[in-house]
């Protein structure tokens, strides 16, 4: 089990090349950084590059053991949202959104072969396909504004591989594509040889902007005093609120089907559905595995049916996989054996793009966040934006990604999202998911209503029941089960605990508070 989740992902099965042990003194530096995935990495290696002393902190026993693990490593010019969608609400800005991803996916090529980094690093083209006739004139809009933004692009009349359905599509060259995890561990040893200092099983509880300095003190009770504070988890610990108001978190689904050598061309596959889905292959020495993403919903609210985020139905998350992999049997008919299943979270921005650089009336404080499906890429742009940042070097990009900016085109969304996190207040006064504890199966979780109290109750396989605060101590949402990953997400942020209640995603920094165990 990996310490993110229940579930495992493709790159788990790569080990890391070095072992890291806790910070267990007091310590300075120039900038501290919050959290060992690609964003914390990332900007380790450029502000080391700068020549500045960087402390760099991870709450797991590994670096790369978070949402980075769960990725699905696509170095792509886009995000989630189509560039119809960015146009309007960034206007020419869209230039520099495409400019910035290009970027990234150039840096991460640029540090592949600096560091030597074996991590299967592959030029693909991306197909982005249109299944419904009605989807076929988005194609077109598409490809337009793609010109617009001197990204090269392709019309097809049908996906140009036999076997393939005959769907309209936009070919995008000269994309690429990574195995996660051999990155991060590449990317960790050649921080280390720049002088940073990583410390894993180290988790950040207090945090103390003061004039002068960033006070973080960890979990053991040591302290590191740092000029400059960089918070590089899915979703920023070091803040209450904030970007956090201008931010959603969703729950990713991921597929590994076995497939045949040759059976497909290496390539990376979007559809244009609601939610959408998204493809691409995985290497190994005998066969392939095509990894099939998509049927994403809101964090702690599994939505049955559609989009409609005020509805509390609830589906069963397993179906999500099973959902998933007939959609990608349904298109690739090449596919065999299901090999891998497994699920991530994406922090979703009200208008399409990352929240990268110093956070909103905090001076020395900086977050990477808002990935909104784009992961790798945005992480790498903010580690340069956050870099320039600290070093007081102007940087193109800064001001399209602030976490300060106000985007008026994106105010409906804003409203939306808002309205939709107040409504889980009303979680206080709901029924529990059981009457009793004895209705939960062993090794599963749900919620009570004990009086005026709401309790997460996980049963474990010995049949003993392990009581919490359903209260996410964040800003006091309620929690709800994920059987999928064993663990309790708050539908507010995102933040996740495991079975026992223990955190595991920001921006909660503390557990869910204990009750009693009973037998």
């Amino acid at each position: 089990m990996n310490p993110s989740g229940y579930t495992t992902s493709v790159w788990m099965e790569v080990f890391p090349t070095h072992n890291y042990v806790a910070l267990r003194q007091d310590i300075a530096c120039d900038v501290c950084i919050i959290g060992a995935g690609i964003a914390g990495l990332t900007t380790a290696y450029m502000l080391a590059e700068a020549g500045k002393n960087v402390v760099l902190i991870e709450k797991f026993p590994q670096i790369g053991q978070g949402e980075t693990s769960r990725s699905t490593a696509q170095l792509v010019v886009f995000t989630d949202f189509p560039y119809t969608l960015l146009k309007r609400m960034h206007g020419d800005n869209v230039l520099l959104i495409a400019e910035s991803h290009r970027y990234a996916k150039e840096t991460i090529a640029r540090i592949t072969l600096d560091e030597g980094i074996d991590c299967d690093y592959r030029k693909v083209p991306v197909f982005l396909f249109a299944p419904r006739e009605k989807d076929h004139p988005k194609l077109d809009k598409e490809a337009e504004i793609l010109k617009e933004m001197h990204v090269p692009v392709v019309r097809h009349t049908r996906l140009p591989v036999a076997g393939l359905p005959p769907y309209p599509c936009l070919e995008i060259p000269d994309m690429a594509q990574i195995h996660i995890l051999k990155y991060i561990y590449g990317l960790g040893d050649a921080v280390e040889r720049r002088g940073v200092k990583i410390f894993t099983d180290t988790k950040a509880v207090e945090i103390d902007e003061k004039s002068e300095s960033v006070v973080i003190k960890t979990e053991s009770g040591h302290t590191i005093r740092c000029q400059n504070l960089v918070t590089a988890t899915n979703s920023p610990v070091s803040v209450l609120t904030g970007v956090h108001l201008k931010q959603t978190a969703w729950r990713t689904y991921v597929v590994g089907l076995r497939i045949e050598k040759g059976a497909l061309p290496y390539a990376i596959w979007w559809d244009t559905l609601e939610p959408y889905h998204y493809v691409r292959l995985v290497e190994f020495t005998d066969y392939d595995v095509l990894i099939a993403g998509g049927e994403d919903h809101h964090t702690g609210r599994d939505e049955a049916g559609g989009p409609d985020i005020m509805s509390h139905e609830k589906g069963e998350s397993p179906e999500r996989f099973v959902a998933l992999e007939a959609w990608a049997r349904s298109i690739f008919p090449q596919c065999g054996e299901l090999l891998y299943q497994w699920s991530g979270q994406v922090m979703e921005s009200i208008d399409g793009i990352g929240y990268n650089g110093r956070h909103l009336g905090d001076e020395r404080i900086f977050v990477i966040t808002g990935d909104t499906g784009s992961g790798t890429t945005n992480a790498t742009l903010g580690a340069r934006i956050v870099t320039d940042l600290i070093m007081g070097q102007q940087n193109p990009w800064e001001s399209l990604y602030s976490p300060a900016r106000v985007n008026l085109r994106a105010a409906d969304q804003l409203v939306k999202e808002g309205a939709a996190a107040f409504w889980q207040f009303t979680d206080f006064v709901t029924p529990g998911d059981v009457e009793e504890a004895s209705e939960i199966p062993n090794g599963s979780g749900a919620l009570l209503h004990e009086g005026i109290k709401k309790v997460a109750a996980y049963k474990d396989e010995q049949g003993t029941l392990h009581r919490m605060s359903a209260v996410c101590p964040h800003v006091g949402c309620i929690v709800q089960w994920n059987d999928v990953e064993k663990s309790w997400d708050c539908p507010c942020h995102g933040s996740r605990f495991d079975c026992y209640g223990k955190v595991l995603n920001g921006p909660a920094r503390s557990d869910l508070a204990a009750l009693e165990a009973e037998k």
